[in-house]
């Protein structure tokens, strides 16, 4: 019985997949199945997985319900000790599974761990050489709240005791998007969850989930099932939940509005009803103040966004 199992879920990505597959199968660490989940492609997804014979489970889907529900299936079919996941369009490098393993075995209080990856955007071009160092979360321990504010880790990076999953439950399959954002802040509310400074993985960025209104909206649902969870929790855990989805609905509002989409105004209403609804009131005066005086900070935003690889390490230098 293989102590890893690698769960890739994969929709239409026939062009990648494979690729996957082969970082997986070039680790060092060799004591691994790989299970690659198909959310009912209508591509080719087939006929290349099944290239690798044996070395590869194949699992389809009959419907499409999302990467949370083929992630889950992965889990349910999976015999690991250890589960660690994989995206179809991303690559593990080759110590991937060898530095996880060898973190939880020799630190058995820890129930999960994660890596650092690299970042690309769609053209394969070096977006951020460090998603730890880009967040700005250099903890050996994050916490739910390092996880909320940082997010400083990627599925493809993490690696989970399975008996966890027993004790969390699993990927949330009503998030079509940000389902794997949910669990680590349920996983991390409840256990420690470790962090490797190491690169592992690489990680490939679509423009449209790194601009404010394409994060807000991943991240918006998301916020809405963790105070589902946090219902009966501390009252200072559901007001820092509260100030979160504050904070996502301005970015919503002032995301389109920078970008001078007609929808800007219904999202800065609703930011605003949220916040005096729960009397979020520096959440509610910043983000008046940010739309008022966008003509300036829009510009900011997109040079920020454009700054170099050592323009933004310099930045966060001073910062910190």
């Amino acid at each position: 019985m293989s102590r890893v199992s690698v769960i890739i879920p994969t929709y239409n990505r026939a062009t990648t997949v494979g690729d996957a597959i082969e970082s997986v199968l070039a680790q060092t660490y060799q004591d691994f199945e790989i299970i690659v989940v198909d959310d009912a492609s209508s591509d080719n997804t087939a006929e290349v997985v099944s290239r690798y014979g044996d070395r590869v489970r194949y699992l389809r889907r009959e419907t499409n319900g999302g990467a949370a529900a083929a992630r889950n299936d992965g889990i349910r079919a999976s015999v690991g000790e250890f589960i660690s996941f994989l995206d179809a369009d991303d690559r593990y490098l080759p110590e991937r599974l060898a530095a996880a393993v060898a973190f939880l075995d020799g630190n058995p209080e820890f129930r999960a761990v994660y890596t650092d990856c690299e970042v690309r955007d769609g053209a394969g071009r070096i977006v951020a050489e460090s998603m730890i160092e880009a967040s700005g979360c250099w903890k050996r321990l994050a916490t739910w709240r390092d996880v909320a504010c940082h997010e400083p880790m990627h599925t493809n990076t993490i690696t989970i005791r399975r008996t966890c999953f027993d004790e969390v439950g699993m990927f949330d399959e009503r998030l079509r998007r940000g389902q794997d954002s949910e669990l680590w802040l349920r996983l991390s509310y409840r256990f420690p969850v470790a962090q490797m400074r190491k690169v592992s993985a690489i990680f490939h960025c679509r423009e449209t989930e790194s601009s404010p209104s394409g994060l807000a909206r991943r991240v918006i649902p998301v916020w809405h099932v963790v105070l589902e969870w946090l219902d009966s929790g501390p009252a200072a855990d559901q007001r820092f939940a509260r100030s979160r989805l504050a904070r996502a609905y301005w970015l919503l509002a002032l995301g389109l509005h920078w970008r001078s989409n007609p929808d800007a105004q219904t999202a800065r209403q609703r930011a605003i009803a949220y916040c005096l609804e729960h009397r979020l009131l520096c959440y509610l005066v910043g983000g008046l103040m940010t739309w008022h005086f966008s003509p300036i900070v829009s510009p900011v935003w997109e040079a920020y966004r454009h700054l170099s690889r050592a323009g933004r390490r310099a930045l966060g230098a001073i910062v910190r």
